[in-house]
């Protein structure tokens, strides 16, 4: 028996533990997001490889980080990750060879392979050091609205409310046994007061 709890306990614990790394993960994911929903740290930005820029080497759902490089310290044919805008204006992450560079002119820019544009240093997000398979869609998943709300919002909130219920209760138990116990003086006093009264109307 006592074996069996210790597996339950066991199995609770590791369970909790990659619940609330995973709720660390995923706050830290979306509180770090630039203005165009790209999460950045330390020099780093993390890209979850969709359908828009999916290919032979990153796979859709892939989590990539990128480290920040300057427009001076990147080669032609160099693989950069840029943002781009499409035809309605929209950013998005685009994965592609560096053609050539001009770092005479001001600004300094770049030409993209198969790409007739003109990019700013300021469009450059940097080059690939790690690809972790899968972890994107995780993160894809749990950051959707409804999924976020029910599997990382509510289940902190039952918790906490649980907690104050107990706390409340025991407080509550708490309470009732100093009342019983004033009670139960206060009975007892009475009725020593009682005896005395009695023994003094017999004597007399």
């Amino acid at each position: 028996m006592k074996d069996k709890k210790l597996v339950i306990k066991i199995i609770i614990g590791v369970f909790l533990t990659i619940y609330f790394l995973l709720v660390i993960l995923l706050c830290s994911f979306i509180l770090k997001e630039n203005k165009y929903g790209i999460s950045e740290s330390n020099n780093k930005s993390y890209i979850i490889i969709n359908k828009n820029n999916e290919n032979d080497k990153y796979k859709k759902g892939s989590l990539v980080v990128v480290e920040k490089r300057n427009i001076n310290n990147i080669k032609v044919g160099d693989e950069v990750f840029t943002y781009k805008s499409d035809e309605k204006n929209k950013i998005y992450v685009s994965i592609s060879k560096v053609e050539s560079i001009s770092l005479d002119t001001n600004p300094k820019y770049y030409v993209l392979e198969g790409d007739t544009g003109n990019y700013k240093s300021n469009s450059l997000i940097g080059t690939q050091i790690k690809t972790i398979s899968s972890l994107g869609s995780i993160i894809t998943f749990f950051t959707n609205k409804i999924v976020f709300l029910i599997f990382i919002i509510i289940p902190p909130i039952i918790f906490i409310m649980y907690e104050v219920y107990y706390i409340l209760k025991y407080l509550d138990i708490g309470i009732t046994k100093e009342l019983e116990v004033e009670e139960n003086k206060e009975e007892k006093e009475i009725k020593e007061l009682e005896e005395e009264l009695n023994d003094n109307k017999d004597e007399n």
